[in-house]
């Protein structure tokens, strides 16, 4: 004799129902309500992404022989100073930079720019990049936009051309 009814109880019986009526009630808002996005909005979204990964690589790529810092890569012309903090934020949010006060920035434990470069491009690691923004231009601002003066016309060069001395006797049988 079993004290236990076997099978399901009415309350379960009942928990069933009202979750299968709310699965369809959520399908049913979903189909009337959902936007689906455009297949140009999605490309738009993975050149954006694929641009901001492309740039970043570079930007490391520039940055990490000068350390990172934001005075010598101004000086060399390779990014603004907003630039400069829109780059650097993300590689230390990610937890790849640390930065030191009043001193530089220094790769985290365990990191380089090859190995962050190599993940990159695989797509094995992801930083937080602002989606509804392009990322901030390289090579750009007035060192870069410098023009150096040119001269007017070509240098004076004299040429002289020397005759060669008397072979000495070992090369005379060549």
């Amino acid at each position: 004799m079993q004290l236990v009814p076997q099978g399901k109880s009415h309350i379960e019986l009942w928990a069933v129902a009202i979750a299968d009526k709310l699965i369809q009630g959520g399908q049913m808002l979903h189909r009337r309500f959902a936007v689906v996005p455009s297949e140009e909005a999605a490309d738009d979204l993975y050149v954006r992404l694929e641009r901001w990964r492309m740039h970043v690589e570079k930007f490391v790529a520039f940055g990490d022989p000068l350390d990172f810092s934001q005075r010598r890569m101004i000086a060399a012309g390779i990014v603004t100073r907003p630039a400069h903090d829109t780059y650097m934020g993300l590689l230390k949010r990610a937890g790849l930079i640390v930065s030191y006060p009043r001193s530089c920035y220094r790769w985290a434990w365990d990191w380089d720019r090859r190995k962050f470069c190599a993940l990159l491009r695989r797509g094995l690691i992801s930083l937080p990049y602002p989606t509804r923004s392009d990322p901030p231009k390289l090579f750009d601002g007035p060192v870069a936009d410098a023009h150096y003066a040119q001269r007017t016309q070509p240098a004076q060069v004299s040429v002289i051309w020397a005759e060669s001395g008397p072979r000495p006797p070992e090369l005379k049988g060549e």
